[in-house]
């Protein structure tokens, strides 16, 4: 997992670019921002292990919301465009339209 981390005390920080998951590079930026921030190394360590897990936390909660069945809103129909449908459904004199329409188109 490649990332920019800043690590800051006071006015002093260190930047850098390096992948999460190779242990090389992990304490190569641990000692480094140790020696830029005037803190000890294990300090750092501690610190980057908890980024780390909050990172895969985070991808973790992409990845499922990316995955997850999109469910379609549902179109909501007015108060007025349902009183209108309704009657129309309930109008005696339209079912015989309707089934002349349906029967000249099928």
């Amino acid at each position: 997992m490649k990332v920019n981390v800043m690590a800051s005390r006071a006015e002093r920080f260190h930047l850098d670019t390096f992948d999460f998951y190779v242990a090389k590079a992990r304490a190569a930026f641990a000692s480094q921002a140790a020696l830029e921030l005037g803190i000890s190394e294990e300090i750092v360590k501690h610190d980057l292990g908890r980024v780390l897990l909050k990172l895969e936390e985070l991808q973790t909660q992409h990845l499922n919301s990316t995955l997850a069945p999109k469910t379609p809103a549902t179109p909501k129909m007015s108060a007025e465009d349902e009183a209108a449908a309704l009657a129309l459904l309930r109008d005696p004199g339209s079912s015989s339209g309707s089934c002349w329409t349906l029967t000249r188109v099928g």
